[in-house]
C-alpha cells in the first residue's frame, strides 16, 4: 500500500473517528497503537495473532514500515460513516467491511482475486477449473472471478448474488456440502 495512503486514512481515522480503533499489517506483524484496546484484545483471541505496540501518532509517513492491509474496528454504525468517508475520499485503495465490525482497506490492486490469478499463472490452471468460496464483502471479487464461486449460507445477501450458488454456512460444514454437491467429495453416508 502507498506509505502516503496508509498515512492519510490513519490521520482521518484518528482525527475523525476517535472510537474506532486503527492497526495495521507490515509482512507478518500486526501494528496496533494500543495493546490494551477492547478491539485489539478481541481480534488476537479470535484469530491467534499477535499484536505488536506501534506509535502511529509520533511516526512521519517517511517512518512508516510497509503496509500491506489496514484493518479499523469499531461499532458498526461507525464503521459505515467511515466506509463512506474513504471511499468519498478517491484513496488509491480499496475498502471491505469482513464483518459489521471490520473495515480493511487495501491497495487497489491487492485482492483475493488477484492472489487467484498469481496462483493459476503460476501453475497453469485454467480459470474454468478454480472454485472459490467466500462469506464476506471482501470476497467479492474472488467469487466473481472463480470459475465457480459459492457463497456461504451466513454471507451477506450482496455476497450471496456474487456467488454461483450458495451452501450451508461456516458452523454446518457449509465447504464439505458444496464440494460433495461439486461430486468432488465423495458423499458421507
Amino acid at each position: 500500500m502507498n506509505a502516503q495512503t496508509a498515512f492519510t486514512v490513519y490521520q482521518h481515522v484518528s482525527d475523525q473517528f476517535p472510537s474506532v480503533s486503527f492497526s495495521a499489517y507490515s509482512f507478518n506483524r500486526w501494528l496496533v497503537s494500543d495493546l490494551d484496546d477492547p478491539w485489539v484484545v478481541q481480534e488476537q483471541a479470535i484469530a491467534g495473532t499477535t499484536a505488536y505496540p506501534f506509535a502511529f501518532r509520533k511516526t512521519q509517513v517517511d517512518d512508516l514500515p510497509p503496509i500491506h492491509k489496514i484493518l479499523c474496528m469499531g461499532d458498526p454504525a461507525e464503521i459505515d460513516k467511515l466506509q463512506l468517508c474513504l471511499t468519498d475520499m478517491s484513496l488509491d485503495a480499496v475498502c471491505y467491511k469482513s464483518k459489521p465490525t471490520y473495515l480493511e482497506i487495501m491497495a487497489n490492486q491487492a485482492s483475493k482475486a488477484s492472489a487467484m490469478q498469481k496462483i493459476m499463472d503460476r501453475f497453469q490452471i485454467p480459470q474454468e477449473q478454480t472454485l472459490a468460496f467466500g462469506d464476506n464483502f471482501n470476497d467479492v471479487p474472488m467469487l466473481r472471478f472463480a470459475g465457480v464461486g459459492v457463497a456461504m449460507a451466513n454471507a451477506p445477501m450482496q455476497v450471496k448474488g456474487s456467488a454461483d450458488y450458495v451452501t450451508l454456512s461456516n458452523d454446518q460444514d457449509g465447504i464439505a456440502a458444496a464440494l460433495e454437491r461439486l461430486g468432488i467429495l465423495p458423499a458421507v453416508s
